[in-house]
């Protein structure tokens, strides 16, 4: 190391002294070493704080990375403890010129990018690790340092490891094959082990101990022993460090957090450098894919760039990962990568990091001293673009080769980078918008490429369905929008600003004709998943307007006749905005599920698939409900030909329909009664109960019925009021009317409570076979009576009334409900017809209204006349009188024949009956009725008697008694005079005919005179 110290030396400095200069005893100032190569530094803990400061511990490790590189190591080694730090390579050993390098701040021997290290000061930074902090105070009091080996021959690293004893040499040069040892004080005085050299206070001092040999020596032999069989260390050099406090805390945390990922993808760039190992561990390589790119020393472009150094080309490389797109989670390596810097000069620029998915390495960055900023200088300001160009070219050149993979796998990387951090504007401009531009107007499809980014949807379509149904110009982004690519198409939005298109935005914006004409010629397959896709989409779709005006024109499902229809064609409107299906298609549902092949025997056109199945999508329409379908069955099936198994199965799954009660299926006209007839089910007499035969006809035919039909057909306890009272004058029987009468009033009693009578109906079978309303019957139970002949009475009824007798076998069920037949009295009724009857006739009717308590003669007169007895209403005009003596009859018949008919002699026996005038009251009667009594008087005398004597004698105006006239008992003077003997008895009376008494002498008498 003598030599390396002296080779600037002079006789003002003493090399063997590490400092910067000390003051004699006589006065004179002695010049250190640290004089020689860094000039008058009062201030070494100063001067040197100065660049020990600017990084962290884990940037000296890619010292160590460094070197290793440049000297064409294919292995690293690095091993730390508490205690101790060991870098160890296999690269070239170290020459004077790369230890005076490594010795000097300002000196470095790689005037080429293609070497790593250009600034001296960056292996300054390896001296923080001896001790806390930035490490000046081991520095400058402790003496600490690192100790170099380096070795040409295996032998020598052994040697080394075994402890063997070692001697300097003086005089070395490059051609030499020993090895290099020494320890580097104050960061660039070398001293060899066991050397004497002059302290900072210019005091002898040993500072690489026998202790420090043996340590080194050990630690060596523990780290590498177990590599030396099997690992190339022909050659190398090593790096040992007593640690500082802490630094072991620090390093673990830099390994974690950077310097492990950050060699990973170093080790892309790192020429031929491949086995690196730390504590054993090995550290891969990170594989990227790589494109590298050159810029001439020679061009305009690398003149205007102005790079530091000008003797070499400027080397760049883009990495990125390679995405297999088909992995669960193919994004991992991108992601590991964005949290990485995105720009390496062979190590990375540790604050640079800006999420890129790209891995940006050029030899002629510039950058800070640290080592962790680039520049933000014009030489970075115009390179960067230059790289960003390369970028856009190599993907240019994939299109022209139609490599398409490549292309997308780059693109992938770009589009997953984001913007730089907001203090890397300047990077913005000459880096990201420049791809930014390019990726926006490029965009990558399934087709092709589109510079267009309104064409370019984000595929959110299962179903192979092209896009020239919405617009010829649209393409499908290359990616889909697939869970395993959500960052990628994520990304995607936000920088190429296209959306993500799913299958109701296809269906919103599409070609109706277009779109329909596609449904109807796809494979059934791609039909059900399209189907399927629309219906489980997470979008809401009843509530977008857009969406329910649109897919109503839509042919969207698949009828059994062959075709597609829309809800449009199938649904018709009417002005009251109502809807109805039209004549012939019905939409398949749960509930029609079950009917379809009935429903098609009703002529119906169903949807071959089941809409209830794609309940989203049929929210979107107004189905016509279960009711409207209801009465679309019910009036095909008026004239259907439908099996009994149809029927039954229709029956079944009516009443499962909303809204479909019972009553309603009860309406439907689907079977036949006997007659032959197709009625409503609840007008047909069912068949789980017994009917009378004259029912039959309305009773369900044989063939038609099938119980599970009894809940809807008629219910016995309905017969009455459905059939017999309403079709009464249909079903009356004229045969064993008895029978017929008892049915009837059996049904009747079944819901008495709710069924009418039979009043006002023809309900009375009367003794003529005929059947009549009660109004023109005339009836009473009296007439029932074992003593009175019912057929006369029936007969005179039916002469003189015109009116009918119920027949007698059934009159007494006629009493009952719903029949209800009241007594009437014979006595209200007029006698309508003038034809005669029988005696007997005329005696049976006399005799009911005796047993029924009626006056028959006070209602009625009997004329007796060419040779019958005729009835006429009594009036008081005209009444029925009785008399023995053949005098008054004569005198009856010849003045009062229309006001008095005498009783037919053959039915005196009832003489006495009420209303028939006879006897004093007959006499008192006729007086009453004659006007002018002096004109009947001569008649009158001969046979008035009772009481109607003395009203006859006070009628007459006078009585002329002839005194000449023989006093014969015959004569009219006997005779009233005779009769007034008899009747005046007082004194008025006595008066009263004085008055009227004229003698007829005395008038004779006056004559004379």
């Amino acid at each position: 190391m003598k030599e390396v110290r002296h080779m600037r030396a002079n006789n003002d400095y003493d090399t063997a002294f590490l400092g910067c200069s000390h003051k004699m005893q006589n006065g004179d100032y002695i010049k250190g070493f640290f004089d020689l190569y860094h000039g008058d530094k009062a201030d070494i803990g100063g001067f040197l704080s100065g660049f020990l400061k600017i990084a962290e511990d884990g940037q000296a490790i890619y010292e160590f990375l460094q070197n290793a590189a440049d000297c064409g190591s294919s292995l690293f080694y690095m091993f730390y403890n508490d205690d101790y730090f060991l870098a160890v390579n296999n690269g070239k050993v170290f020459n004077q010129a790369g230890i005076q390098s490594l010795l000097n701040v300002t000196q470095s021997t790689k005037s080429n990018p293609d070497q790593i290290g250009r600034f001296g000061i960056g292996f300054k930074l390896v001296h923080r690790l001896v001790g806390k902090g930035d490490g000046m105070e081991e520095l400058t009091h402790g003496y600490k340092g690192p100790i170099l080996f380096s070795w040409s021959k295996k032998e020598d690293l052994i040697d080394l490891m075994n402890h063997e004893s070692i001697e300097s040499v003086d005089n070395i040069d490059d051609k030499s094959s020993l090895p290099y040892l020494f320890k580097i004080l104050i960061t660039n005085f070398p001293t060899e082990p066991f050397e004497k050299v002059k302290d900072l206070n210019y005091e002898d001092r040993v500072l690489f101990s026998k202790t420090d040999y043996t340590e080194m020596c050990n630690n060596v032999k523990s780290n590498l022993e177990q590599y030396l069989d099997a690992d190339d260390f022909n050659q190398g050099s090593l790096f040992f460090i007593k640690l500082g406090e802490g630094k072991k805390a620090l390093l673990d945390k830099d390994y974690q957090e950077n310097l492990k990922s950050g060699v990973e993808y170093s080790l892309n760039t790192l020429k031929g450098l491949e086995n690196v190992k730390i504590n054993g561990i090995q550290i891969k390589k990170s594989p990227l894919v790589l494109e590298n790119g050159v810029i001439s020393k020679d061009s305009d472009t690398f003149r205007e760039i102005g790079p530091e150094y000008k003797d070499g080309d400027i080397h760049y490389s883009i990495g990125y990962n390679k995405i297999d797109f088909d992995e669960d989670n193919p994004f991992t390596k991108v992601e590991e990568l964005k949290k990485s810097p995105t720009f390496y000069k062979y190590f990375p620029l540790g604050d640079e990091i800006h999420q890129s998915a790209l891995f940006i390495h050029c030899d002629s960055i510039s950058n800070e001293a640290n080592r962790r900023k680039m520049h933000e200088d014009s030489i970075n300001k115009r390179l960067i673009p230059e790289i960003a160009k390369f970028i856009i070219e190599r993907l240019e050149s994939y299109k022209e080769e139609n490599d398409t993979e490549k292309f997308c796998q780059l693109y992938a990387n770009l589009l997953l980078s984001d913007m730089p951090h907001d203090n890397s504007d300047w990077l913005k401009e000459v880096y990201y918008d420049i791809i930014q531009n390019y990726i926006i107007n490029c965009i990558p499809t399934i087709n092709g490429f589109s510079a267009n980014a309104s064409d370019v949807k984000i595929r959110h379509i299962d179903t192979n369905i092209p896009l020239s149904i919405v617009n010829d110009n649209l393409q499908w982004f290359k990616w889909n929008d697939n869970k395993n690519v959500n960052e990628l198409i994520s990304s995607a939005e936000k920088r190429l600003h296209i959306s993500d298109y799913d299958i109701v935005d296809l269906i919103i914006d599409a070609d109706i004709e277009r779109l329909n004409k596609w449904i109807c010629t796809i494979k059934n397959s791609v039909y059900t998943s399209f189907l399927n896709e629309l219906n489980s989409t997470k979008r809401a779709l009843s509530t977008n307007t857009k969406f329910k005006e649109k897919i109503k024109k839509v042919k969207l499902f698949k009828f059994y006749n062959g075709f597609f229809y829309s809800y449009n064609e199938l649904v018709q409107y009417s002005s009251n905005a109502k809807y109805d299906y039209n004549d012939f298609t019905i939409y398949t549902t749960n509930r029609i599920e079950g009917i379809r092949t009935v429903l098609s025997s009703l002529t119906f056109i169903l949807s071959e698939v089941n809409i209830d199945s794609f309940a989203k999508i049929k929210e979107c329409f107004d189905i016509p409900r279960d009711e409207r379908i209801f009465y679309k069955i019910a009036d095909k099936i008026k004239d259907s030909s439908l099996s009994n198994t149809e029927k039954r199965c229709l029956i079944q799954h009516l009443t499962t329909f909303e809204n479909i009660g019972d009553e309603k299926i009860k309406d439907l006209c689907m079977c036949r009664n006997e007659s032959g007839e197709i009625m409503p089910l609840r007008k047909l007499v069912g068949r789980s109960y017994k009917i009378p035969t004259w029912l039959s006809k309305y009773q369900i035919h044989e063939e038609d019925y099938f119980a599970e039909l009894d809940k809807f057909l008629m219910p016995e306890k309905a017969i009455y009021r459905e059939i017999i009272h309403e079709h009464w004058d249909e079903i009356i029987q004229t045969e064993n009317v008895k029978d017929f009468y008892s049915d009837v009033k059996r049904l009747y009693e079944i819901d008495a409570s709710n069924n009418q009578t039979l009043k006002n109906k023809k309900y009375i079978y009367t003794e003529d076979g005929r059947f009549e309303t009660s109004d023109n019957l005339i009836y009473n139970d009296k007439m029932l009576d074992e003593s009175l002949n019912y057929k006369g009475l029936n007969n005179i009824i039916t002469t003189i009334f015109e009116e009918s007798l119920p027949n007698k076998s059934v009159a007494s069920i006629l009493k009952n409900e719903p029949f209800g037949l009241e007594n009437t009295n014979l006595c209200d009724w007029q006698a309508c017809s003038s034809e005669g009857v029988t005696l007997e006739d005329i005696k049976s009717i006399i005799e009911f209204c005796s047993l029924n308590n009626e006056t028959f003669f006070k209602a009625f007169v009997i004329k007796y006349e060419e040779g019958s007895y005729h009835i006429k209403k009594r009036r008081n005009d005209y009444y029925q009188v009785y008399t023995s003596n053949q005098a008054l009859l004569s005198f009856i018949k010849y003045n009062f024949s229309n006001l008095m008919i005498p009783l037919p002699r053959k039915l005196s026996d009832n003489k006495g009956s009420e209303g028939i005038i006879s006897e004093a009251n007959l006499h008192s009667e006729i007086i009453r009725q004659i006007d002018d009594v002096d004109e009947y008087k001569e008649s009158l005398i001969d046979f008035i008697g009772y009481d109607a004597r003395r009203a006859f004698i006070n009628e007459l105006s006078q009585i002329c008694i002839d005194l000449d006239e023989d006093t014969s008992t015959e004569s009219y003077s006997f005779k009233i005079m005779d009769m007034v003997c008899k009747v005046i008895d007082n004194d008025y009376d006595i008066i009263s005919f004085r008055k009227k008494s004229i003698p007829k002498v005395q008038k004779m008498a006056e004559q004379c005179k």
